[in-house]
C-alpha cells in the first residue's frame, strides 16, 4: 500500500453484513459533531524533515531516523516527514522553534538544504543547534496530514486536499509551502492540517478553511468550531480557554505575545500582550463534556480501543 488517496470500496458491492467493516473514523466522527478543540499535539518545535515514499505506519520504524528521534524526544520537538519536493536532487530540513523570549507569538522558521545521504546527521546538528539554519521570514508552511499507512481518512481525504492545495495555494502575502505530512494526530478529524509558523492546527480542512485562516478572513467565530488548538498550549483545558480568548480577540489574536497557565484554584489565566503595547488577562473555567469513542477506519465502533472526553468552556471574564 502505498502513500495515495484510499478511497476504499462501494458499499453498493459488499454484503450488508459487512459494511459496518467499512466505517471511516472521519465520517462518523463528524456525525457526532465532535468538537475538536483540546486535541492538538503540544510541541516545543517542529522539525520538517523531505523522507521519501511510502511511510511506514509509524515514522519510528523507519530505522535510519532513530537517533534523530531520540533527540527530538529529548528536545520536545516533534518531527514531521512530508513528501519530497519533485525534481529536486537533495533534502530539505525545515525547523519551527519558540525564539528565547517570554510569551508565546508564533515559531521561528529555518530552513537547511542538505545532500539526502546526511539527513538525520545536519537534522541532528539542526536540534542541537538551530542557530545553524537559515531565517526564512514571511514564508509559512501547510502541513496536511496525508499518511495513509496510519489512517484510511488521512491517506485519501488528506491527500486529495493537499494536491488540491498545491495546485492553487491562495494568494496571501508571503510564501505559503503547502505539504504532505506524516500522522498529526487526531485522524478522526481529517483532514487535520498544522500551520506554522503560528502553531495552530485545526480540523475538518477544505480548501475554503485553508484560504480563510491564511488569509484571517471574515469572523473567526464562524470557523473556531474547526480549530483544534495551539500548539504552543500543553493541555487540553489550556487549549479550549485559549480558544475562547481568540474568539474574543480576532484574528489578530495571532500576533499576540501570548501566556497561558493553570492556576490553584482551577481556573485558566491567560495573558496577552498586543503588538502596540497594550496587555489583556482573561481567567476562564473549563470542564469535561461527552466521552466519544475514537473510532478505527474500517472497525465498526464498537471495536474502538480509546475514547476522548470533550472540553467546554463554562466561564470566560475579561481581567481589568
Amino acid at each position: 500500500m502505498t502513500d495515495t488517496p484510499d478511497r476504499g470500496a462501494s458499499d453498493d458491492t459488499v454484503p450488508g453484513a459487512d459494511r459496518a467493516q467499512l466505517l471511516r473514523c472521519a465520517e462518523w466522527t463528524r456525525d457526532q459533531q465532535a468538537d475538536p478543540i483540546g486535541t492538538a499535539a503540544s510541541a516545543a518545535r517542529f522539525l520538517l524533515v523531505e523522507w521519501p515514499l511510502p511511510w511506514p505506519s509509524h515514522i519510528e520504524d523507519v530505522e535510519a531516523l532513530e537517533p534523530l528521534l531520540g533527540i527530538a524526544a529529548r528536545t520536545r520537538t516533534r518531527v514531521q516527514l512530508v513528501a519530497p519536493r519533485p525534481g529536486r536532487e537533495g533534502r530539505e530540513l525545515v525547523l519551527h522553534h519558540r525564539p528565547d523570549r517570554s510569551g508565546f507569538a508564533g515559531f521561528e522558521r529555518r530552513t537547511v538544504e542538505v545532500a539526502s545521504a546526511e539527513v538525520v546527521a545536519i537534522a541532528s546538528d539542526l536540534l542541537e543547534d538551530p542557530a545553524i539554519g537559515e531565517p526564512t521570514p514571511g514564508e509559512s508552511d501547510v502541513l496536511v496530514c496525508s499518511h495513509g499507512r496510519r489512517d484510511a481518512c488521512c491517506g485519501s481525504m488528506g491527500t486529495i486536499l493537499a494536491v488540491a492545495l498545491a495546485a492553487a495555494v491562495p494568494d496571501v502575502d508571503g510564501i505559503v509551502h503547502v505539504r504532505r505530512t506524516s500522522h498529526t494526530g487526531g485522524h478522526r478529524f481529517a483532514p487535520t492540517a498544522v500551520f506554522l509558523p503560528t502553531g495552530t492546527v485545526w480540523a475538518y480542512c477544505d480548501e475554503e478553511l485553508v484560504e480563510r485562516v491564511l488569509r484571517r478572513a471574515g469572523d473567526v467565530r464562524d470557523v473556531l468550531d474547526r480549530y483544534r488548538g495551539s500548539a504552543a498550549l500543553g493541555s487540553p483545558v489550556e487549549q479550549a480557554v485559549e480558544r475562547a480568548v481568540f474568539a474574543d480577540v480576532g484574528w489578530g489574536w495571532l500576533d499576540w505575545s501570548r501566556t497561558v497557565g493553570q492556576r490553584s484554584d482551577g481556573s485558566v489565566r491567560v495573558t496577552g500582550v498586543a503588538p502596540d503595547g497594550v496587555q489583556r488577562c482573561w481567567d476562564g473555567r473549563a470542564e469535561p463534556g461527552r466521552v466519544l469513542a475514537v473510532p478505527e477506519c474500517r472497525h465498526p465502533i464498537a471495536e474502538a480501543k480509546k475514547s476522548s472526553t470533550e472540553v467546554h468552556v463554562t466561564s470566560l471574564e475579561r481581567v481589568e
